[in-house]
């Protein structure tokens, strides 16, 4: 991966009904994340937990959504040396920190 390189991805979840979510994205590279267009989260590089109940700080944010389609723009920059970009995205149900199986589009 060149230096200096920045990958911007962009993904839609769909939720069903109103309700109280978890987004996560989680990577050892730096990254940046925005849901419906408005800053969520970010953080310089770090271990990866892809996990709902322990995300590490600054991988995650919970949202009150409508329903119906979302956005979510996340921008990932390697470290020095990284040969891959690794990353995890997901959507969770806050009640239980259980994935919402089928959310990503």
């Amino acid at each position: 991966i060149p230096g200096e390189s920045l990958l911007m991805m962009k993904f839609k979840f769909k939720l069903e009904k109103d309700m109280k979510v978890r987004v996560i994205f989680n990577s050892p590279s730096n990254s940046r994340v925005w849901v419906n267009g408005v800053y969520a989260f970010g953080r310089e590089g770090g271990r990866m937990a892809p996990a709902f109940h322990r995300s590490p700080p600054n991988q995650f944010k919970d949202f009150e959504l409508k329903a119906g389609t979302h956005e979510i723009i996340a921008g990932v920059a390697p470290l020095v040396g990284e040969k891959e970009i690794l990353f995890n995205i997901g959507v969770g149900d806050c009640k239980d920190f259980q994935w919402l199986p089928g959310a990503i589009l």
